[in-house]
């Protein structure tokens, strides 16, 4: 049996390969959107249903894996997320229409709900708290690799082997996974102590959170910040294709240039926390992306698109992991519920933003889909600054991120 140092230790790198697999997957199939709607007969836009189903499953589930996480242990609900996800992986390579691709991601979803959300719980959950703030940056920073890695990784080798074999890829990267989580839960199995839950566990801890007015706060704010930005973002693959006739595998890389400009962030974050404070995070992320939306569809060059998605990722952090750091302080004694619910709003978000992005840029263009996204996404963080303003200084106090 190895030390308790190390054990520690190998949880959270196990934590981290969840967060990795996680965020590449959900971000897999931003290039792949026009091969695989040429492949099934349909357009790249109709095929946001598909992106809807998985961004509704990761939230919705939420309100079940919040509790779960609570009685049975976070690591051991990780592990049946991650096996579900796999198994979706596998068969998702198989489909042979919409409906079907649809319905398997939705459940893919469903999967990789478990992870990220779980994850930060537990790291916050075995980390003390003026340490929690470096050792979720790492967390995140895992999280960020992956969105780098899977549309780079899927753009390239769906233009080589086809697009089926990114999700068999998949498959082997979430049993991976599974089986480290299996290895922590059988090597200790007094991880996380299993809590009796009352009759009503689905959804009583979830109404009793709600009650508070900044809890209901930041989550609103939460999913209008996945609508706004994730919306149209989701088709920045798509857009780079269309615009400037670029492979699958060049605007793959210039998407996930945008986890680039993320972990640049979380290197960053100690520093820009004591310079800018929370509200000038706020602010000063929804003034970048607001500049960055204006100029993506207007830029000349499919060069500058790079430039402009890193810093989206830069500004998008500044917003989103404040808005983390007081998902995280709502209610600690039930963290998993607060983060699970936080991922419940960002995802419903994103599902919402999908569709009407997809429906903007049909009847329309790309260009009015990133201005509506740029000036919601400025007023929202205003109203939020002013909001968070008046909630720091009634408790006085500042919480790190």
């Amino acid at each position: 049996m190895f030390k308790a140092f190390d054990e520690m230790n190998f949880i959270f790198l196990v934590v981290g390969v969840a967060g990795f697999v996680a965020g590449a997957n959900m971000r897999v199939l931003d290039p792949l959107l026009p091969l695989i709607g040429l492949d099934l007969g349909v357009e790249a836009t109709t095929l946001a249903i598909v992106l809807t189903a998985y961004s509704f499953s990761y939230g919705m589930f939420q309100f079940v894996y919040g509790p779960l996480s609570e009685k049975y242990g976070k690591i051991k609900v990780m592990f049946w997320a991650s096996v579900i996800a796999a198994i979706m992986s596998l068969i998702s390579a198989q489909v042979n229409s919409v409906t079907q691709l649809t319905i398997l991601r939705f459940f893919t979803g469903a999967g990789v709900g478990g992870l990220i959300p779980l994850g930060l719980a537990w790291v916050s959950d075995n980390t003390p708290y003026v340490e929690r703030q470096s050792a979720l940056a790492r967390l995140i920073a895992c999280v960020m690799l992956g969105t780098i890695f899977g549309p780079s990784s899927s753009g390239f080798i769906a233009q080589i082997y086809g697009w089926r074999v990114v999700f068999f890829m998949y498959f082997a990267l979430f049993l991976l996974n599974a089986i480290m989580l299996l290895f922590i839960i059988k090597a200790r199995q007094k991880i996380d102590i299993s809590l009796p839950l009352d009759k009503n566990w689905q959804f009583s801890s979830q109404l009793k959170i709600l009650r508070d007015p900044w809890v209901r706060i930041v989550l609103c704010t939460v999913f209008l910040e996945g609508a706004l930005f994730h919306g149209v973002h989701a088709f920045s693959g798509t857009f780079l294709q269309e615009r400037f006739d670029l492979s699958m595998s060049v605007s793959g890389l210039l998407v996930a240039t945008f986890g680039i400009g993320a972990i640049l962030y979380t290197f960053c974050v100690k520093k820009l926390v004591l310079i800018m404070g929370q509200e000038g995070l706020v602010l000063g992320g929804g003034f970048i992306l607001f500049i960055c939306y204006i100029a993506m569809p207007i830029v000349p060059d499919w060069r500058y698109c790079g430039v402009i998605i890193f810093l989206t990722g830069f500004g998008f952090f500044m917003l989103h992991n404040t808005l983390q750091t007081c998902s995280s302080e709502m209610v600690p004694a039930q963290r998993g519920i607060a983060l699970c619910m936080h991922g419940f709003s960002m995802l419903v978000g994103t599902s919402v933003g999908v569709f009407l992005s997809a429906y903007i840029i049909r009847v329309s263009d790309y260009f009015y889909a990133y201005i509506v996204s740029a000036i919601g996404l400025i007023f929202l963080a205003s109203i939020f600054k002013t909001f968070l303003k008046k909630r720091n200084h009634k408790v006085n106090s500042f919480i790190e991120f």
